[in-house]
C-alpha cells in the first residue's frame, strides 16, 4: 500500500478519494517541442516531460470490496471503500485532472476530489457500489465480489470455470 504525501500547507487544498487498492502517484508533465532523429532524417515532435512535481494519494488498501465504513491496516478511515488523502494542492489537482479527464479512472469516478473532507466522505459513501475491478475474488463464492468467474486448468489442459461453492 502506498503512503500518501504529507498535506500541503500555505495553499488552497482539496481532499482526494481514490478506490484503487495501492493508491496513485499523481505527476505533473509539461509539453516540449523537440527534434527526433530517425533513419530517414529528423522531425519535430511534442513530448511530455515530467516537471518533478508529484503527489501520492492513498488507496483503499484492497479493502474497497468490504463494508463502506472501515479502517485500513494503517488505521486510516476508508469511507465507501475509498482511500482518503487530505491536503492535495488545489492547483496541482486541477492540472492533473485536466490532463487526465478522459481516462477511465476519472470518467468512472474511481478518483475524485472536493474541497471539504466531510463532502468527500458523503460522496465516497454514495459511490460505495462502484468497483475498480481490482478487488480480490471471494475464495468461497468465486466471483461474488467482482462478478469475475474464477477459472482453473482442468485435466484436459483447458480452462474451465469454477462454479460457486465448488472446491478445487
Amino acid at each position: 500500500m502506498t503512503d500518501p504525501s504529507p498535506p500541503a500547507t500555505g495553499t488552497a487544498t482539496v481532499t482526494v478519494a481514490c478506490k484503487l487498492p495501492n493508491g496513485l502517484i499523481l505527476r505533473r508533465f509539461e509539453w516540449h517541442d523537440e527534434t527526433e532523429v530517425g533513419p530517414n532524417g529528423s522531425r519535430q515532435v511534442r513530448i511530455a516531460r515530467p516537471t518533478g512535481e508529484s503527489f501520492t494519494v492513498a488507496g483503499n488498501g484492497g479493502l474497497g470490496f468490504m463494508t463502506p465504513n472501515l479502517v485500513d491496516l494503517m488505521g486510516r478511515h476508508v469511507p465507501g471503500g475509498f482511500g482518503i488523502t487530505h491536503g492535495v494542492p488545489k492547483d496541482f489537482w486541477e492540472n492533473w485532472l485536466s490532463a487526465n479527464k478522459d481516462t477511465e479512472l476519472v470518467r468512472s469516478g474511481l478518483i475524485f476530489a472536493l474541497p471539504s473532507e466531510s463532502d468527500v466522505a458523503i460522496e465516497a459513501r454514495s459511490r460505495e457500489p462502484l468497483r475498480s475491478g481490482l478487488e480480490p475474488i471471494d475464495p468461497i463464492d468465486h466471483g461474488k465480489t467482482t462478478g469475475i468467474a474464477a477459472r482453473r486448468i482442468n485435466a484436459a489442459g483447458s480452462l474451465s470455470t469454477v462454479q460457486p461453492g465448488e472446491r478445487n
